[in-house]
């Protein structure tokens, strides 16, 4: 549960301290399923390769086809099929291969996780260039030019091709799209610059062999010998041809104002409390607790959405502070999801806005 604070301190010896704790739900640690019989690594501990200086193939485009379930924040997952573009800029490149983070990496580094994949089936006879259709389709048939015994297929200069990312290895012929389950991570704009939009971004690398004469029967023999034969990427769901996926990300911060400055027993003190989000997403899940060093009555708590429970207590809060005297301002717990309108629900500030909470403190 995050946990951030703010403390404003006066001059009087009966209102010393105002903490006010703010509270936002975290999700667990995403659990990103491996790819259907294989490891679900990435380019060095698949490969030994630490990286990509090629430009041979890139990925033009990620097209994200389907969208089983989105993101609601960046510790989140997505649940996704996915088509990727491909474009060759060189001559023939055997045994392509691709890896797609998962987890939100860049597809290289050790530990990360990856969907390898493939291009396969493979169109008959050998030396045939598919046809526009077939590139398009995403499960091939693809280009074959070294023949039997491989099956992993082949990609040429001025082409485009569509890859699916499909269940089940290179054996099976598979056309079955894969469920993905990817880490909702935001690093990048549509330009590709470190700026994170609110999109959705994933990380890829291609590779292939220069040469043919490799046996290539399984996507784990779809690797790059060197670091020059593969190259790297990111690529900003923003900008793809298919479903863009918000990855909402608030930025909540708050500020208490409280006057006058000095009072004493019986005297009433005003207080403000502005939180401002100037995130993407919506900030929510918020708690207000309120600490002071002395007993007194709060009043006229005025809430521009009306989202809080008003609670007024004394002794220990029991989160170990040693104040005497708190108020405390929670979510509805009744009605978490706001089904009845008109009861009060946890608070909710949209992105790129600011609101304000108005009390009293009577000592």
């Amino acid at each position: 549960m995050r946990k951030a604070t703010s403390s404003q301190s006066t001059n009087n010896k009966y209102f010393s301290r105002v903490a006010v704790l703010i509270f936002g739900v975290v999700l667990a640690t995403p659990t990103i399923p491996l790819h259907a019989g294989l490891d679900g690594h990435c380019l060095l501990d698949e490969t030994g390769v630490s990286g990509c200086t090629a430009g041979d193939i890139g990925v033009n485009d990620i097209e994200i086809t389907v969208v089983s379930d989105g993101c609601i924040g960046p510790d989140d997952t997505a649940t996704v099929n996915i088509k990727l573009k491909i474009n060759a800029a060189q001559p023939v490149r055997y045994d392509v291969g691709l890896f797609l983070a998962t987890d939100g990496g860049d597809a290289i580094l050790p530990g990360a996780t990856c969907f390898h994949e493939a291009l396969f089936p493979l169109l008959a006879p050998e030396g045939t260039q598919p046809s526009p259709g077939q590139r398009e389709s995403g499960v091939g048939p693809f280009l074959d030019e070294d023949g039997d015994p491989n099956l992993c297929g082949e990609v040429s200069k001025g082409y485009s091709y569509d890859r699916l990312l499909v269940e089940g290895d290179v054996q099976t012929g598979s056309v079955e799209p894969a469920v993905l389950v990817i880490a909702c991570t935001d690093v990048i704009d549509g330009a590709g610059d470190p700026n994170p939009n609110g999109y959705l971004d994933l990380g890829w690398v291609v590779s292939w062999r220069q040469n043919s004469g490799h046996t290539c029967t399984s996507v784990v023999h779809t690797v790059p010998g060197t670091h020059s034969k593969c190259q790297a990427g990111r690529t900003d769901s923003s900008g793809s041809i298919g479903i863009p996926i918000g990855v909402p990300s608030a930025k909540l911060g708050i500020d208490i104002d409280c006057t006058p400055d000095t009072v004493g027993p019986g005297d009433t003190i005003a207080c403000t409390v502005t939180y401002t989000n100037p995130g993407i997403g919506a900030a929510d899940n918020i708690e207000y607790r309120i600490d002071f060093p002395v007993d007194g009555t709060v009043s006229n708590v005025v809430h521009a959405s009306t989202d809080f429970v008003d609670q007024n207590a004394s002794g220990d809060p029991g989160d170990g502070s040693t104040s005497n005297n708190y108020i405390q301002l929670v979510p509805n717990v009744d009605d978490p999801l706001n089904t009845t309108p008109e009861i009060p629900t946890v608070a909710n500030v949209p992105g790129g806005t600011d609101t304000i909470m108005t009390f009293d403190f009577t000592v």
